[in-house]
């Protein structure tokens, strides 16, 4: 016989590249390990993104507010399915938000506390005010007043040489500015650009996880 725990759980948010993609296949290396170490994946189609596209290129300011507060929304709902289900355990989950995603895991954890661990790939303070841009045009959407109120355990794996979001001017900032207690966060450095390379993130994640969302247990037979 094989008896089974519930299992702990990550909630995956992409980078700007889900606005342009219909699946989320580029992800398939973190899903792949973060299951193969034996927790749950899951994937919110947000509004905007894969098969739910739309053009948020050229929104104006409240288009896009429009826009984050159905990603945080939506992203509360998957939290919500999760929580209904007997095989995950909810009271350990983790967000995992890759560029776009990370730059906003301020925001979606300020505004729901549910998560237990937070894993910020390529992340830091933004660069304009479109998504792609450096600060957003409202004040009520920008990532740098939710920071504070973000008090869940952060690992932030960045780019030594990101030239989108630089050390010393974005990543260390947003760092500084999470609520989370300073032995709660860590800021891991790797020699490359803005996309940190593909083991080295794997590891760090599957070490925070475990830290932070407790070991997995062992299926017994």
């Amino acid at each position: 016989w094989i008896e089974k725990s519930s299992l702990s759980a990550v909630v995956i948010f992409p980078s700007s590249a889900s606005l342009h993609s219909e699946t989320p296949t580029a992800y398939q290396p973190f899903v792949d390990a973060i299951v193969r170490s034996g927790r749950a994946c899951l994937v919110p189609l947000s509004p905007g993104t894969f098969s739910r596209q739309g053009t948020v290129h050229g929104m104006s300011a409240s288009e896009q507010r429009e826009v984050l507060i159905e990603m945080s929304q939506d992203l509360s709902r998957s939290i919500d399915y999760l929580e209904s289900r007997v095989d995950i355990d909810a009271s350990r989950l983790a967000f995992w938000g890759y560029s776009l995603g990370s730059r906003f895991s301020p925001v979606f954890d300020a505004v729901d506390d549910r998560f237990a661990a937070n894993v910020m790939v390529a992340g830091g303070l933004y660069q304009g005010g479109e998504f792609f841009t450096i600060r957003p045009s409202l004040p009520e959407y920008d990532p740098f007043h939710f920071a504070p109120r973000s008090y869940t355990p952060a690992i932030m794996i960045n780019g030594r040489h990101d030239f989108l979001r630089p050390v010393d001017t974005h990543q260390v900032p947003l760092l500084q500015l999470l609520g989370a207690p300073d032995e709660d966060k860590k800021h891991v450095l790797f020699d490359s650009g803005h996309a940190p390379p593909q083991i080295g993130v794997i590891r760090e994640t599957l070490s925070w996880l475990d830290l932070y969302l407790g070991p997995v247990e062992k299926i017994r037979n």
